[in-house]
């Protein structure tokens, strides 16, 4: 998912106007708190030929992660 914004702030120190002060910051790797379960089956396993792939795990409250 891409999620794409314009995010203009600006703010006026004196008679000064100073623009580009925002800072946006989130998470760029995966954090999770527990124990780790390798191997866990895919349901379904391939991605079809056609369409969107939205994989799910066999149970819930688990965390998966692809390798970059």
């Amino acid at each position: 998912m891409h999620c794409h914004f314009h995010w203009c702030i600006s703010t006026e120190l004196g008679n000064r106007l100073i623009e580009n002060i925002s800072v946006a910051r989130g998470n760029v790797v995966l954090a999770d708190h527990g124990m780790t379960a390798s191997k866990q089956q895919l349901i379904p396993e391939m991605a079809p030929d056609k369409g969107n792939y939205s994989p799910q795990l066999p149970h819930t409250g688990i965390t998966v992660a692809t390798p970059i």
